[in-house]
């Protein structure tokens, strides 16, 4: 089966098939195009596929960055037990939303979870043209009543500059925030005479 949505602005088109039968299964692909601005189109194409037991999700992205989003979901209607990881191949800042910083951002990201907790980790670089580069990585864990920072890094490559940091938040107590960091040879801009150390 096949269906086509258009607008000015954006297009849709899905395909596949449907089972109206238990476990239901279903397997859909997808095709977007949508001009966000004059400047900006975004472009992605996405499966998804399985049935009442498991889905599973891909989503490929074009523009306006590129990067990929996959995962899978076991008992979704139930305990919603999932896993999913993202890639960013080139994210643009300014391209995104003029004014903002004019930083160009790589990573990935990964997380899994369920209904009542979840858990996450990923890496990140960000580079500016004048201010130089950044690399990064984290890892935290969070359910309904706490959110645990187990480690955010950051480093400057090429020099010795480096923090560390932990932090622990639980929002339903007050005043329940805490975070320690220690840091080494942090100057900005990275790259250049310091401003700023």
């Amino acid at each position: 089966q096949r269906l086509a949505l258009r607008t000015n602005h954006a297009a849709l088109g899905l395909s596949g098939t449907y089972t109206a039968r238990a476990p239901f299964p279903l397997d859909v692909r997808s095709v977007l195009e949508w001009q966000a601005r004059a400047d900006m189109p975004v472009a992605a194409r996405g499966r998804l596929h399985g049935d009442l037991q498991r889905l599973a999700f891909e989503q490929a992205f074009s523009a306006p960055f590129t990067g990929s989003l996959r995962g899978e979901v076991h008992d979704p209607l139930t305990q919603r037990r999932w896993s999913a990881a993202l890639d960013v191949g080139t994210l643009d800042l300014a391209r995104l939303r003029p004014g903002w910083p004019a930083w160009t951002l790589r990573g990935a990201l990964q997380g899994h979870g369920d209904r009542a907790a979840f858990a996450a980790e990923g890496s990140l670089s960000a580079e500016h043209a004048r201010h130089g580069r950044l690399t990064g990585s984290f890892r935290l864990a969070a359910d309904a009543t706490r959110w645990q920072l187990h480690e955010l890094a950051v480093a400057v490559p090429g020099s010795s500059a480096q923090l560390h940091a932990r932090g622990d938040w639980q929002p339903r107590v007050a005043r329940s925030v805490m975070l320690t960091a220690d840091w080494r040879d942090l100057a900005w801009p990275l790259a250049g005479p310091a401003q700023l150390a």
